[in-house]
């Protein structure tokens, strides 16, 4: 069994005799199995397939490792993450928190370097 996913977020490495070279927000991905790996968990939609985390597919992959609220702090990093230029991320490839932090709202918690570091893994 085979299923397609489609990425929705920054993060996705595509295995290349060259090394790995990120895969772009959008792309549909074709996998041999009806398993979504690890290094997908959170970061794609099942468009065509059914997976073992997913029933229909606009049902997200959830990743089980963080909190409801944990969660809804890290979509809303990933979010102001996309909205920041490519010279706004470290080496490492996370988003500087001062720029994240810039695009906060009045009144929401501003990030630190340790949450984004929990909050942003595998993204």
């Amino acid at each position: 069994m085979s299923i397609k996913v489609k990425v929705t977020e920054k993060g996705v490495y595509k295995p290349t005799k060259k090394g790995d070279v990120r895969v772009k927000v959008g792309t549909t991905v074709s996998l041999e199995s009806d398993v979504v790996p690890s290094n997908l968990v959170g970061k794609c939609v099942v468009v065509e397939g059914t997976a073992q985390d997913a029933k229909s597919e606009k049902t997200a992959i959830k990743n089980p490792q963080f909190t409801e609220d944990e969660l809804k702090r890290r979509n809303r990093l990933i979010e102001l993450a996309n909205k920041i230029n490519q010279d706004q991320f470290t080496k490492d490839g996370m988003p500087d928190v001062a720029a994240v932090n810039q695009l906060l709202d009045s009144g929401e918690t501003a990030f630190t370097a340790a949450e984004r570091n929990k909050l942003y893994v595998e993204v």
